[in-house]
């Protein structure tokens, strides 16, 4: 069953005065709307992205327990404190807060080797480990590697169960630019893991973005935070712009590279379980104002940074020197300016019990967007996202937001 909130709005100067919320009860809900193209994980920002190197004996390849704390940090942000700690006491989680948890997962949960990296399977079971630690019977994994099966027995001497450390595990096929657009939209948190020089194991980002407006080569725009550190800022990653084609190669480094695995971390509904509240109780309301935005049309890379490195040493003298270069960044070089609307949209709980884990969909017009609402206590209210939208695409005077009270965000079978 869906509940929609909708709500006529009054505006003034494209600033929102007034909301009045009409519950709306239907059994099969509206016709699907064009979602907004472009998605974002806000607060996936450059100061929560902690660098691979932040510690001197995590080695070159400590990436996967670095964009697992990225991920835990996040989600402490949205509802789910007991993943990470603000241990600076400044009011968010940042880089520095997560260090100590990027260690403990690389040295207690997942095996990571500094030489080498940590393995797809052991990551998976650190994952699944920790969330279970913390939120038991909470969220559920979904893999996406054809072959991941044959690689954990390979791994793990075992094979994979239906459930990891009690959390549960779906494996898919190898992942495509529309499965990582619905993972992300719906709320997930996303590994993946692309080859890297050095190493025969893989090298891990955390979905940020997306973009289903193609460039002129016919590939999507898409972000990530990369704890792959540039020159001169130990302990930093940074947001990564590049572009994915639509069977999931991604150019990352300079090269194409396929995608060999992406694993999503998705919240459970807990109404599945225990059906006591209809969600009749929720309600929308939204503040809305005008802006600038800002979209680029062309890109460029920039020079790599190179340095000698001495890769051999008789005592302090060095005899052999090898270049070493990082890859230049990638600069917008032309863009527009448009004038949008950014409205934001709350939920709040009017009744009687507490709500479960839901999937919220704030609507304007043709445009629409996800996210995930926590449980809220009677009274309880909660920022639900973000949407941003041009001004003269809708009518302004009629927004609404729908809250899937029993998840039925359908999978695809393996």
């Amino acid at each position: 069953m869906k509940v929609v909130a909708k709500t006529r709005c009054t505006f003034a100067g494209f600033v929102l005065l007034t909301c009045i919320p009409l519950l709306i009860i239907s059994l099969s809900g509206p016709a699907k709307a064009q979602e907004d193209p472009v998605f974002v994980l806000e607060d996936m920002d450059s100061e929560l992205v902690l660098g691979q190197r932040a510690k001197g004996d995590w080695g070159h390849f400590w990436s996967a327990p670095s964009v697992s704390a990225i991920n835990f940090g996040y989600l402490s942000e949205h509802g789910y404190q007991k993943f990470a700690t603000d241990h600076n006491g400044n009011g968010r989680v940042e880089a520095s807060d997560i260090e100590p948890l990027s260690d403990r997962l690389g040295k207690e949960y997942m095996g990571t080797v500094p030489g080498e990296g940590t393995t797809d399977p052991e990551l998976l079971r650190g994952i699944a480990r920790y969330v279970n630690e913390n939120y038991p019977e909470e969220f559920e994994l979904k893999v996406f590697e054809t072959e991941f099966r044959d690689e954990y027995q390979g791994v793990i001497g075992e094979m994979l169960p239906d459930k990891v450390f009690n959390v549960p595990v779906t494996v898919f096929t190898d992942p495509e630019f529309d499965s990582y657009e619905k993972q992300l939209r719906s709320g997930e948190m996303i590994w993946l893991g692309v080859s890297q020089e050095g190493s025969s194991l893989n090298h891990y980002l955390a979905g940020r973005s997306l973009d289903t407006r193609k460039t002129i080569e016919g590939k999507f725009p898409v972000d990530f935070a990369d704890p792959r550190e540039k020159s001169f800022q130990p302990g930093k990653g940074q947001i990564i712009e590049t572009v994915m084609t639509e069977n999931g190669d991604l150019e990352y480094g300079d090269q194409s590279r396929p995608i060999d695995i992406m694993i999503a971390l998705s919240p459970l509904d807990k109404q599945t379980k225990s059906e006591t509240a209809d969600g009749s109780g929720l309600e929308c309301s939204f503040d809305c104002e005008k802006k600038t935005d800002r979209v680029c049309l062309e890109y460029e890379t920039e020079e790599p940074e190179c340095r000698e490195v001495c890769t051999a040493r008789d005592g302090e003298q060095c005899y052999e020197y090898e270049t070493v270069c990082e890859e230049g960044d990638r600069v917008c070089v032309d863009f527009q300016t448009t004038e949008v609307l950014e409205c934001d949209a709350r939920v709040k709980n009017t009744g009687d019990e507490e709500t479960g884990m839901n999937t919220s969909k704030v609507v304007a017009g043709d445009k629409e967007k996800r996210f995930l609402v926590t449980p809220l206590a009677p009274g309880e209210e909660q920022y639900a996202g973000e949407i941003t939208i041009g001004p003269e695409e809708f009518d302004r005077e009629d927004l609404s937001c729908e809250v899937d009270i029993y998840n039925a965000l359908e999978e695809s079978s393996e």
